[in-house]
């Protein structure tokens, strides 16, 4: 995906004592339940120990900073699915550990996924961010769909763009709904069901 072309820059060189306290703080904040609404840069500097002064020479607005702190975060969580992905090898097992995998990842950053879904509901540039992240999970399931299917082109006629838009984003939002309401269902159970569910669908037939 292009990148944010505002955390490209950040990103590029090596990160200085300021621009850790910034990210730092941000983190902090939120993890201890601040809404990104309601995070200001004064807050953030306030924490960071930094005048705004040195706030606004490396970051333009606090979405950058959000982004910045986030991308380690996203290319762990997409990362993983790249690997099952590429694996060709790849089965109803694998899919599975994969789906545990993302389920932990969104748990140990649910305060900063929070933030990008809350930032995404009014700043077009959250928004696009995660859009495009998610086109190419979309753009994998539809592979591994085609690929599946071929043999049973003559049988099945599921459109699988449609099929693969369902599968990435109703997956995404189970995920971030499960982590997020808690409650009594094991992450071990939730993972089979939605990886028994994710994979019928790609291929026809349950594990």
């Amino acid at each position: 995906m292009r990148p944010d072309p505002a955390v490209a820059t950040v990103a590029r060189g090596s990160t200085s004592d300021g621009e850790r306290r910034v990210l730092d703080a941000m983190d902090a904040l939120l993890a201890e339940g601040t809404s990104y609404t309601a995070l200001d840069i004064g807050r953030i500097t306030e924490r960071g120990g930094i005048a705004r002064t040195s706030f606004y020479n490396t970051f333009p607005d606090k979405l950058t900073v959000l982004l910045t702190v986030l991308r380690p975060v996203v290319d762990q969580l997409f990362g993983v699915v790249d690997r099952w992905a590429g694996d060709p090898a790849a089965d109803a097992a694998g899919l599975r550990r994969t789906t545990l995998d993302v389920v932990a990842v969104y748990r140990d950053h649910a305060h900063l996924l929070g933030a990008l879904a809350e930032a995404a509901t009014y700043e077009p540039r959250a928004a696009a961010f995660w859009q495009a992240h998610m086109e190419g999970v979309v753009g994998t399931f539809r592979r591994r769909i085609e690929e599946a299917r071929r043999p049973q082109s003559g049988v099945d006629s599921t459109d699988s763009q449609a099929a693969a838009m369902w599968l990435a984003w109703g997956t995404e939002r189970a995920i971030a709904h499960h982590v997020a309401a808690g409650g009594d269902l094991p992450d071990e159970r939730f993972a089979d069901a939605i990886a028994d569910n994710v994979w019928a669908t790609m291929t026809g037939h349950r594990r």
